[in-house]
């Protein structure tokens, strides 16, 4: 049996996503893929949109920029679809202003619902030296919070999480009772900059037996790089969707950039 090995690299950590694929020998067959109930179709589907988000946020953002949440002032309930006018708005003199200062703004954002019901917005955005003073004079609806991202997530997996995060039940109620459905597909969903970049990774077959001593000797780590522990699970199983087997897995730079 023989995988695929796809590598993304980046300049603080380096993702690994290794999958198995039929190799095209004769007695050779796929596992049978298992029924899956709904539960475990929004875990993969979670699990798919979080690796993306997190892929993006590493190919276009770094420590030192910013992760700010913009929220409204007044008592008055809002729309999605009023937040999302509004956030655009603010993106596009946002803009302006980078372009002023001959800089290019690059953003990623998500519409939520807090646990009173009220809908806000976060998102992160490259660093200026006055951020601070563009953001809070360009957004006219309420109160900000900027944060500098450290690099006590340098895979961005955190944040990542965050960003895609399902809707809590309690938050979905709150906000049906004032607002129409159809808005809910404003925040079930993420938002970003044409500019960005989308990484294309590098692609290796190897064998099962390569596989195996991975898994049975531990991964060795490319030079000047660590394997992460610290990233959630699942590193290895069964794909129920696909009938595969995978391994994933990340490293990170021992002295990351700034």
């Amino acid at each position: 049996m023989k995988y695929i090995h796809l590598t993304y690299s980046f300049a603080n950590a380096v993702v690994h996503y290794i999958s198995s694929y039929l190799s095209g020998r004769k007695g050779l067959t796929r596992r049978q893929k298992n029924s899956s109930t709904s539960d475990a179709t929004k875990r993969y589907n979670l699990y798919c949109k979080t690796r993306k988000l997190q892929l993006i946020l590493l190919a276009n953002f770094k420590a030192g920029d910013d992760f700010i949440t913009l929220t409204y002032s007044d008592n008055k309930e809002k729309d999605a679809n009023t937040v999302k006018k509004d956030i655009k708005a603010f993106i596009e003199k946002l803009r302006k202003a980078y372009k002023r200062r001959g800089a290019i703004l690059k953003f990623i954002y998500r519409i939520e619902i807090g646990k009173k019901g009220r809908v806000h917005c976060h998102m992160v955005i490259n660093h200026m030296p006055d951020t601070n003073s563009l953001v809070n004079s360009r957004w006219k609806h309420g109160y900000v919070q900027i944060k500098t991202i450290t690099d006590k997530d340098p895979s961005f997996a955190e944040i990542a999480s965050y960003l895609a995060k399902p809707l809590p039940d309690i938050c979905v109620a709150l906000y049906q009772k004032t607002h129409p459905f159809w808005s809910l597909r404003y925040l079930v969903s993420y938002s970003r900059s044409r500019n960005l970049i989308t990484p294309v990774p590098s692609r290796e077959v190897i064998s099962l037996k390569t596989v195996q001593r991975m898994l049975h000797e531990g991964i060795k780590p490319t030079k000047g790089f660590y394997v992460d522990k610290g990233i959630k699970p699942p590193y290895s199983g069964i794909n129920p969707f696909t009938g595969q087997h995978f391994l994933r897995y990340q490293e990170l730079l021992l002295e990351p950039q700034k």
